[in-house]
């Protein structure tokens, strides 16, 4: 018999703690029909086991990383060669086919997206399992949705195994995943809502993109042929305008410095920022840390406006980056970090910034980096000897009101994004708990 669990203080037999899932199917309209997740399926199986080839070459196969954008990325696939005609066509994905993610990190474990036939050959590779829907019992669109909102709530957290560095759940569990289904009619109409946010979201990514890449050519342009339109001569760090001048970043420097080694915290009197806040050449708030510090300490690293900060230390990928410091408040900065505090009758600090970010001059420097075993570094002497092209003061601020522009299109386009996905987010919890009536657009939806 089940032990009889009572609270010591009031004496009275304690109520059945709720697993996850049981918990998102409490209080849901009572017309929605509970079943197991097989009983939506006509079957569910793994991915083909396959080496995938490093050359590109063949047919493009799935990876964990293919479904990590909400979507199926055909840019994110691998490939394999010496695959019987019959794999493939057992192994083809399938339009309405839905890849789960099975085997993951915690944070990506139950990741889901629909297949809708991009690319229009793709394998279905390992540690992606492929659910075939029974569209009598319940759309695509609509399991992918509930299965979106189980992982947004931790369900499929609930139930995986853990082991170092991921998570996993075998087919069994999956299968077994109790889910509610509602009619047919207020399916379409519970489609019809999530697409639309999601279509918009994903214009909005796109968008974001294009103008990414718009920015990218744009960088290429001003650096190479200036604003004034004059001729160019060689250097030896390439091609740039006649007028312009090579010189070391040493001789733009009123100093630099390392930052401070101290261990960050939850709280504390000033925020420190870290490698991990330069963002897009911008620093980025929202991951901060904490330190106590003594006022001749925090005077001394106190950050002032228009500062650089160089990443110095990090992957060979990130390596490089420079922010610049532009926001509000009493901010120190880490020890990875380097400020630089620049001689604005010489060079700009958002024109440095721009420059030293800019695709060609973050190769430079990737060279100039000593390689660890996991990390690269560039010193400060290093970083003084690097050369850069510099424009007379107006046409430095020409470009950096040009790429200004730029950004401010990106950030707002990032802020639709961003509002897009907490509207989605909020209506999914709505729709998915039948709290929000759909009966308004059942009859345009069927």
């Amino acid at each position: 018999m089940p032990e009889d669990r009572r609270d010591p203080v009031t004496g009275l037999a304690d109520r059945p703690q709720l697993t996850v899932i049981e918990s998102l199917l409490n209080e849901l309209p009572p017309h929605w029909k509970r079943i197991q997740l097989k009983d939506a399926l006509t079957y569910i199986r793994n991915g083909l086991t396959v080496e995938q080839n490093k050359d590109r070459t063949g047919y493009p196969i799935t990876r964990i990383e293919t479904i990590t954008d909400e979507c199926v990325d055909a840019t994110k696939v691998g490939y394999v060669s010496g695959v019987s005609s019959a794999a493939i066509e057992s192994h083809r994905l399938q339009i309405g086919d839905i890849l789960l993610s099975h085997i993951n990190s915690e944070p990506q474990i139950g990741r889901t997206v629909v297949f809708e036939g991009r690319p229009p050959l793709l394998i279905h590779g390992m540690n992606l399992l492929r659910l075939k829907v029974d569209e009598r019992v319940v759309l695509p669109s609509m399991l992918n949705y509930i299965l979106i909102f189980y992982r947004i709530h931790g369900a499929f957290i609930s139930i995986a195994s853990r082991a170092v560095g991921q998570a996993s759940i075998n087919q069994g569990r999956v299968e077994s995943i109790k889910i509610a289904v509602p009619p047919m009619c207020e399916q379409q109409a519970i489609v019809q809502r999530l697409r639309l946010l999601q279509n918009a979201k994903q214009l909005r990514e796109y968008e974001m993109k294009l103008e990414g890449e718009r920015k990218a050519a744009m960088l290429h342009h001003l650096f190479t042929y200036g604003t004034r339109g004059e001729t160019t001569k060689q250097t030896e760090i390439g091609e740039i305008p006649t007028s312009w001048d090579i010189i070391s970043i040493s001789k733009t420097l009123i100093r630099k410095q390392y930052g401070l080694s101290s261990r960050g915290y939850p709280s504390g009197q000033y925020p420190i920022l870290r490698m991990n806040n330069l963002e897009g050449g911008k620093v980025n708030t929202s991951d901060l840390q904490f330190v106590n510090l003594d006022d001749i300490t925090y005077r001394k690293f106190k950050l002032d406006k228009e500062d650089l900060l160089f990443n110095r230390t990090n992957s060979q990928e990130k390596v490089g980056k420079t922010a610049l410091f532009d926001i509000e408040g009493d901010f120190v900065f880490a020890s990875y970090l380097i400020r630089l505090a620049v001689k604005k009758d010489i060079v700009l600090p958002a024109y440095l910034n721009a420059y030293l970010n800019w695709d060609a001059s973050q190769l430079r420097l990737k060279r100039e980096a000593s390689r660890g075993v996991s990390q690269s570094n560039i010193n400060a002497t290093k970083l003084g000897r690097f050369v850069i092209a510099v424009p007379k003061l107006n046409e430095q601020n020409t470009i950096s009101e040009i790429l200004r522009s730029c950004d401010a299109k990106i950030e707002a386009l990032k802020n639709e994004t961003k509002l897009l996905s907490e509207l989605f987010a909020t209506l999914l919890e709505e729709l998915m708990k039948g709290r929000l009536s759909v009966e308004p657009l059942m009859e345009v939806a069927t």
